[in-house]
């Protein structure tokens, strides 16, 4: 009887010590990497016309939070107030940002975040799983973007 307890006793001991291993393990993992970004495009010429990019890899939404981020390389200022971008002679920029789904249906993005130098788009009701295979951009003025990417991160993760 005090066999089978200590064997028992040693096995559920070893069974705690691997689980705490292995959550310390993606403790540490998502630590040191909170953000997944999937490249989308660089230096791209954005117009009142609509441009359509497609990853090499499918855009999937992952974690809590989907951000479409687009980095600008014009000399812009952010209208907290209004929620967008002022171009330089005071103008409200104007963005169209779209997800295309596998089976070609677009659904629109809105505004998630912004500053002087980029803009974020986000829907905050897409399933965990779910693939897009383009992105679709429209402005109202021609602007240059430096960088577009697909950012997902959970807000724990972030310090």
């Amino acid at each position: 009887m005090k066999k089978t307890f200590l064997v028992v006793s040693i096995l559920l001991a070893l069974a705690m010590i691997a689980l705490a291993v292995w959550r310390s393990v993606i403790f540490v993992r998502r630590t040191l990497n909170s953000y997944l970004d999937v490249e989308i495009a660089q230096q791209t010429q954005l117009s009142n016309d609509w441009i359509e990019l497609r990853p090499a890899e499918p855009i999937v939404v992952r974690r809590q939070v989907q951000l479409l981020v687009i980095i600008l390389r014009d000399e812009l200022k952010a209208d907290y107030r209004n929620r967008g971008l002022l171009s330089q002679d005071g103008s409200l920029l104007e963005f169209q940002v779209q997800l295309i789904d596998t089976r070609g249906q677009a659904r629109d993005l809105r505004l998630g975040g912004l500053n002087d130098s980029s803009i974020a788009f986000r829907d905050g009701e897409m399933s965990e799983g779910t693939e897009f295979s383009a992105v679709r951009i429209r402005t109202n003025r021609n602007l240059t973007a430096s960088r577009i990417y697909w950012r997902c991160y959970n807000s724990w993760d972030l310090k």
